[in-house]
């Protein structure tokens, strides 16, 4: 008959296969929990204490020092954007673009991507802050550059005196402190009133033989009470003046018209008379030259009035500049600025309007002023 043994006798006969199963079951417990923590959150002291019993340098057991480390108090690491761990991922945002006419997918992905992974979509960069302290719409970094008060409102005042507000000046990249630095007055030149016709006075009289060639005369209405009777002369290639010298300048004629003969062209047209009879009436034409602008006019023999220019009124009430009479050609100035006029345009030929066309000679910006 078998005695069966009691408990006490069999945990003494078994105590070491006990205590080498509780170890065991110890260690697992430690490697899972380091796992999980991974070796970035254990702490220093920790890692220290464990280096020194793998030394053997206290002369403790693996057991010993892995239940002291995990007794030991855990130091976690500061979450950080751009180190991922379960615990603490990278910094994430929804995909959206900056263009308002492309749509981002709206996924999540990591915040220092420049583009979309998915729909690579370029991505919102940063919005630096800008600040406005008056509300005026200047910002304060340029009211303090250009000297403005950036506790007040001055958006609408002129510091320079050029005629453009400071925001006028702001909104152009001008310096509203600098009376030369200013938006293109060029965009504030209007026509004033309608176009006017210009004639000549100069009546072209005809051509006389003269040493193989011809001589040209002229005469000038306005001068017929004076002693030269306002008869003027010229060759070929020479000025128009009130004496005939067989030269180029006419040096002694002490009335010049202001203009070079150029060419000559004969010519007769057939008209009808009231007695039925047709007669041939002469009207040659010469070809001359201003010498203002180097203009070419055409005079036709006996016509009173000749048409010479269109002359335009132009005003540009930012520089306080009004009244300015201009021709095609012609150069003027709105303070610093020079402008030359390319072209007057009268209505007609598919116009309904006037227009002159001007053009900065500084930055050859070119615009084309309509009538109202």
């Amino acid at each position: 008959m078998s005695v069966r043994k009691s408990d006490g006798d069999f945990f003494k006969s078994n105590w070491d296969k006990l205590a080498a199963l509780g170890g065991i079951a110890v260690l697992a417990l430690v490697a899972v929990f380091k796992f999980v923590l991974s070796s970035e959150t254990v702490s220093e002291g920790s890692s220290s204490s464990a280096r020194a019993g793998k030394s053997g340098g206290d002369g403790k057991d693996g057991v010993v020092e892995l239940l002291e480390s995990v007794s030991d108090p855990v130091s976690m690491k500061g979450i950080s954007d751009d180190a991922g761990s379960f615990l603490a991922p990278e910094g994430r945002k929804a995909c959206i673009s900056p263009d308002s006419q492309i749509a981002g997918c709206g996924r999540l992905i990591p915040s220092k991507l420049e583009n979309c992974p998915y729909c690579k979509v370029k991505q919102t960069k940063d919005i630096k802050v800008v600040l406005d302290t008056d509300g005026d719409g200047l910002l304060d970094e340029y009211e303090r550059t250009y000297g403005l008060d950036v506790a007040n409102d001055d958006a609408s005042a002129d510091k320079d005196g050029d005629g453009f507000t400071n925001m006028e000046e702001f909104t152009a990249k001008t310096n509203p402190a600098d009376a030369l630095s200013h938006p293109d007055y060029i965009d504030y030149v209007e026509l004033a009133g309608a176009l006017k016709q210009e004639f000549s006075t100069l009546e072209f009289v005809g051509a006389m033989p003269y040493q193989g060639d011809y001589r040209y005369q002229f005469r000038l209405p306005e001068r017929r009470n004076e002693i030269d009777r306002g008869t003027l002369w010229a060759l070929k290639g020479e000025e128009i003046a009130n004496t005939l010298q067989n030269t180029k300048q006419s040096p002694n004629a002490h009335y010049r018209a202001g203009f070079v003969v150029v060419e000559y062209k004969p010519k007769t047209q057939e008209i009808k008379t009231s007695w039925g009879t047709p007669m041939k009436k002469d009207v040659s034409e010469i070809s001359l030259k201003r010498l203002s602008d180097g203009k070419i006019i055409t005079f036709v023999k006996e016509v009173k009035k000749t048409p010479t220019d269109v002359q335009a009124t132009l005003s540009c009430s930012r520089a306080g500049v009004t009244d300015i009479k201009v021709v095609e050609g012609q150069k003027f100035k709105i303070r610093d600025e020079e402008f030359v006029v390319e072209k007057i345009l009268s209505k007609g030929n598919g116009r309904d309007r006037e227009a002159v066309k001007i053009r900065n000679v500084k930055s050859n910006k070119v615009r084309v002023i309509e009538s109202p």
